[in-house]
């Protein structure tokens, strides 16, 4: 697959919610990256799922789940249209536990990925069936953070660790886009970058023209999941 802009939505009301809905729909995106945190395994909380309801809109839904008990959330994620989900792999005790967490998910979304925070030690995941490992740039649970410097060199590691698609998230700026993809990012997570700007649609080309020049990665013999 080829690179990717996700706009971020973190919001607390379901107008924001619209709101950040239009201002995506405004853009080329065909993904929109929805934030859900429960104020327990992060401190903020985030707008609840069911004041998001079925909202139509013509984007994909992935659902990055900052939360202690990611299948509380499956009911309301099926109803909001999530395809994809995201959760945590601190939330298991080990990454086997954490295998069997993204099986059970895949009973209810087409894609489950994991996300991995920057204190925790990056693993083999390649008998772990994720569509995604996520790479935080940042300690999740507050949007506007400056990314970490050991970022590049995780990817760069977590591409040598599974045949997934890798994600980042916190942090990403335009600047940065070139060398995360170089190192093997394949999606990135834009929040208060994209909406600092004016024109949402003109930042979202000018964010993604950054990744454009950059030729396919080598992936150390793996072949990256299609979506």
């Amino acid at each position: 697959m080829g690179s990717e802009i996700l706009p971020g939505i973190l919001v607390h009301s379901h107008e924001e919610y619209l709101a950040r809905l239009n201002q995506i729909e405004s853009t080329s995106a065909r993904w929109a990256h929805l934030d859900v945190m429960d104020g327990h395994f992060v401190p903020n909380t985030t707008l609840g799922l069911d004041a998001v309801g079925g909202t139509p809109t013509r984007l994909s839904l992935e659902a990055h789940l900052m939360v202690v008990d990611p299948f509380r959330y499956v009911s309301a994620l099926q109803v909001a249209g999530v395809r994809r989900v995201l959760v945590h792999r601190e939330v298991a005790p080990s990454l086997a536990a954490a295998g069997l967490v993204v099986e059970r998910l895949k009973q209810y979304f087409p894609e489950v990925g994991l996300a991995v925070n920057p204190e925790t030690q990056l693993e083999d995941y390649r008998n772990v069936p994720i569509d995604e490992l996520l790479i935080m740039g940042v300690h999740p649970g507050f949007s506007g953070q400056e990314m970490l410097g050991e970022t590049v060199d995780r990817i760069r590691i977590a591409r040598t660790l599974t045949s997934a698609v890798i994600g980042v998230d916190g942090g990403v700026r335009e600047e940065s886009i070139s060398e995360l993809a170089a190192a093997g990012a394949q999606r990135f997570v834009v929040t208060s970058q994209l909406y600092s700007a004016g024109d949402l649609a003109a930042r979202y080309t000018q964010l993604a023209s950054a990744f454009l020049s950059i030729p396919p990665q080598p992936q150390e013999g793996f072949a990256c999941t299609t979506t």
